[in-house]
Parts: structure tokens; C-alpha cells; sequence
């Protein structure tokens, strides 16, 4: 594929608005021919393919792919619906476009200005993250500085925040939301130690492309703390306090696959279940726990009225401030074996 193929590929995709199908062929069509093959005197080491998946509680936000190979063109950003297509390179030679040019292409919707700086932020580009701000943008409640505010303090906080960041991917947007101008959104983070942090209610207002306003998600947490959760929930069930466990659910709350109702949503559902599975005395015992961002896996022993133990595993819960909000209750359950 030569330069001017790429070149034109690249405008068609700037153009109308491809079908999905035209994108996923065109993703797999640059992937095979990028990675192999060298193409003119400039080079990209890196090119990123990002996946948009813009439903909230899809998870997650984000998907990466990162291919190597030698083309010549220069920082070339375009969007195809939710894909981006985004490499970095000073070469002056074929394609060029900037993060300013893709902004204006997604200024009327927000969320992909989250996305995109997601996608640089991992690429270990401050530049291009620096251009989805501008000297009015200000800051707020970053675990490093309380307050910064124009071009040159955030690209101070942008570098030591990077710089602390584990080489490879270490930012996870979840839980996109937008609401006009108001973009919000959860986040898992890996530090250069290799420990995940996850944060919830990042806020963003976003005008003309450029993030104006930033309020950082309050008190930034490891995510191994989640066990808590499941250890309260555990304490409250083994001691029969129905209150004290429904202070872990909310009215959004969703259990799914419970043997003995296969859905219930909202507190008062969710109580009923949670009474009838205390039973009189039923006792509850957690395993191998795991947790990866905001999800946390487990299996059960569950000893009935009767002293019967039932063994589960596979519990897998989804939690939002220190609540439970989605719960796919282990299947099968079967009596443990002697």
C-alpha cells in the first residue's frame, strides 16, 4: 500500500460517514498491510487503532490496538464513528492532520473528547493531550495538585501524572456519560508499581472540542480496597443484620441468577431475596476473591438452615461508591463434596 493509498483511504474516512461494516474491513485491511510492509523514507512505530464503545456501563470505554510497522505519513487522527485511528510522527511527509483537527470533527460530542484523550494520554503523547486544552481550561482536585489552571500548569500536572503511570495502557475510562456539555466518567489506573487505582465522577465541560473544566474524581482509591465490600456484605449476612446489609445495594441495583429468583432490581426486590436466602441461620462463606477495576469475582460456600453446604463459583459484581450495582449470581450452585 503506497503513501497516496493510505492518503486516500484516509480522506474517504474523513468524508461521509462509513458503515460499520466499511470501518471493520478498512481496520483489518490497515492492520495486515501496516505490519507489514515499509512504506517510504518515514516511519511510524506505533499506530492505534481505539475502539469507541460509547453505551454507559459497557466496560471498557476504550479498547486498544497497537500495531507496528514503517509508514510514511505524519500525525494522522481521523474518526470513523466511534473508531480512531491516531499515530505520532514529526515526518513531515504524507498525511498530516492534529488532535486540533480531530476535535473539531467530534466538537459536537463530547464524549469522544474523553475518549481521544485516553487514547494519547496511553500513547505517552502530552502533546497531543495538550491539544484538547486550552489557556482557560482549568483543573480541579488532581491527587498531585489541588488546582491548575491554563496551558502551562496542566501540562505540568499531564507530565508528572504520565510519568508515574505504568508504561503500557495505564488509563481505563468506564462509565461514560454525557449530558449536554458534561461529560463524566469512572477510571481505572496503573501506577509504575504496577497497582491499580480506580476513581469514580471524574466531570469534564467541553466547549468547541477543548476540555474547559475539569473536576478530577474525589479521593482516587487502590482497587483492591473493593474487597471490603464483599467482607461487609459477608459480616452483615452471617449476622443476620438485613439492615446493615442493604446500606451495600442502591435502588439501581441489579441481581441477576439467583436460584431463587432469576432477577430482582431495586432495594425492596433485592430485600426480599436477601431475606429469604438469611433464611433462619444460613451461613455464608467467601473465596478466591479477584478484582480487576471495579469488578470483583468470588465463589461461595453457603450453608442453609439445615447445615446443607452448597458450593457456587463464579459470583461476578460490578461496584459504584461503595455499593453493589450489578451482581450475576455463580451458576449452578451444587451441594459441596465430602
Amino acid at each position: 500500500m503506497r503513501d497516496d493509498d493510505l492518503a486516500a483511504r484516509l480522506a474517504a474516512i474523513k468524508g461521509d460517514d462509513p458503515s460499520p461494516d466499511f470501518a471493520s474491513s478498512l481496520r483489518e485491511q490497515l492492520q495486515a498491510e501496516l505490519s507489514e510492509e515499509s512504506l517510504g523514507d518515514g516511519s511510524i512505530t506505533q499506530l492505534m487503532i481505539v475502539d469507541g464503545q460509547r453505551a454507559r456501563g459497557e466496560q471498557p470505554v476504550t479498547k486498544r490496538t497497537w500495531i507496528s510497522g514503517a509508514v510514511a505519513a505524519a500525525a494522522v487522527l481521523a474518526v470513523v464513528g466511534g473508531l480512531v485511528i491516531a499515530n505520532n510522527d514529526d515526518d513531515e511527509t504524507g498525511v498530516a492532520a492534529t488532535a486540533t483537527e480531530v476535535a473539531e470533527v467530534v466538537e459536537a460530542d463530547p464524549a469522544q473528547v474523553i475518549e481521544l484523550l485516553a487514547a494519547v494520554y496511553n500513547a505517552d503523547d502530552i502533546d497531543a493531550v495538550m491539544e484538547l486544552f486550552s489557556d482557560e481550561s482549568v483543573l480541579t482536585g488532581h491527587p498531585f495538585d489541588p488546582s491548575r489552571e491554563g496551558l502551562d500548569e496542566i501540562r505540568q500536572i499531564q507530565i508528572r501524572d504520565r510519568a508515574t503511570a505504568a508504561t503500557l495502557d495505564p488509563w481505563e475510562i468506564l462509565n461514560l456519560d454525557v449530558d449536554g456539555d458534561t461529560v463524566t466518567w469512572d477510571h481505572v489506573w496503573t501506577n509504575d508499581g504496577g497497582q491499580d487505582w480506580c476513581a469514580e465522577d471524574h466531570s469534564a465541560t467541553i466547549t468547541n472540542g477543548k476540555i474547559l473544566i475539569w473536576e478530577f474524581a474525589a479521593d482516587p482509591q487502590p482497587c483492591a480496597s473493593h474487597s471490603t465490600v464483599l467482607l461487609e456484605y459477608v459480616a452483615a449476612y452471617n449476622g443476620g443484620d438485613i439492615e446493615r446489609l442493604m446500606t451495600l445495594f442502591s435502588e439501581e441495583t441489579v441481581i441477576t441468577g439467583h436460584p431463587f429468583v432469576p432477577r430482582s432490581e431495586g432495594l425492596l426486590p433485592i430485600r426480599g431475596l436477601q431475606i429469604r436466602d438469611m433464611g433462619d441461620g444460613a451461613s455464608y462463606v467467601i473465596s478466591n476473591i479477584d478484582i480487576a477495576g471495579f469488578t470483583v469475582t468470588w465463589d461461595h460456600v453457603w450453608t442453609d438452615a439445615d447445615g446443607v453446604d452448597w458450593c457456587a463459583e463464579g459470583h461476578t459484581a460490578t461496584l459504584s461508591n461503595s455499593k453493589i450495582l450489578t451482581w450475576d449470581f455463580a451458576p449452578n450452585p451444587q451441594l459441596c463434596a465430602t
